[in-house]
C-alpha cells in the first residue's frame, strides 16, 4: 500500500480588498513590491519558500525562508525566523516591546491507494523574544475531538492574557474566538485568520 503525504498550509483567510502596499522584504535590505491578490503570494513550508507575483506579470517568483524577512501583503506578516539553528516561517499575529505571537496552521493529507484519504490540520503557536528564542509554545491537532487536543485548545486564552496583558486588541479579537463550544473548536478561527495586530 502506497501513502502519499501532500503537505499544504490553511488559508481561511477573507480578503475582500487590497491597498497597494503588499512587498516581499528580503534580508538584503531588497524590498519588491507583489500583487495585491491574495492568490498571487503561497507559502510553501515543505520547500521552505514563499512565492509571489510582481506587478504587470503572470508567472511567479520565489524567495527562501532563508533570503525572506517578512512579507506583508493585506492584513498580513509572514516572516522568516531562525528557532535553533533552523529557518523557519510563520504568520505574527501580535508585535509587543519584547515578544512576537506566531502561528502556522499546516494540513496534512495522507491518501491510501486511489480513494482513501484523511486529512488533519495541525496548529503549531510560539510566543518569541526579539532575537527568536522560543518563551513559549503549544501545539494541537485542529479537529481533533480527543481529550488531549481540547485540552489544549482550552489553554489558548490564558496562554494568549499571559504573555500578551499589555495588548488588549490581540486579547479583544481572541476573545472574539473564544466561544466555549463543546470542543472548543471556534477558538481556532484565531489563528486560521492570522491578522496582524502591533501591540504598540
Amino acid at each position: 500500500m502506497i501513502t502519499k503525504f501532500l503537505f499544504f498550509l490553511v488559508f481561511l483567510f477573507s480578503l475582500n480588498s487590497y491597498s497597494q502596499n503588499s512587498f516581499i522584504f528580503k534580508k538584503d535590505g531588497t524590498k519588491i513590491a507583489i500583487t495585491d491578490d491574495f492568490n498571487a503570494i503561497d507559502i510553501i513550508d515543505i520547500d521552505k519558500r514563499v512565492s509571489y507575483v510582481i506587478p504587470g506579470k503572470t508567472w511567479e517568483k520565489y524567495v527562501t525562508y532563508k533570503d525572506l524577512d517578512y512579507a506583508s501583503f493585506g492584513p498580513y506578516v509572514f516572516k522568516s525566523f531562525l528557532i535553533k539553528n533552523r529557518h523557519k516561517g510563520y504568520f505574527v499575529l501580535a508585535d509587543d516591546v519584547d515578544r512576537r505571537l506566531v502561528c502556522l496552521v499546516t494540513t496534512v493529507t495522507s491518501t491510501q491507494g486511489k480513494s482513501l484519504s484523511s486529512t488533519i490540520t495541525f496548529y503549531d503557536i510560539l510566543v518569541l523574544d526579539l532575537n527568536d528564542n522560543i518563551i513559549e509554545s503549544l501545539d494541537f491537532k485542529g479537529t481533533n475531538r480527543g481529550e488531549t487536543n481540547v485540552e489544549l485548545r482550552k489553554k489558548v486564552p490564558e496562554f494568549i492574557k499571559r504573555n500578551f496583558k499589555n495588548c488588549p486588541k490581540v486579547i479583544e479579537r481572541m476573545e472574539s474566538f473564544n466561544t466555549n463550544d463543546e470542543y472548543f473548536m471556534g477558538i481556532l478561527g484565531f489563528f486560521d485568520s492570522p491578522i496582524y495586530l502591533k501591540c504598540n
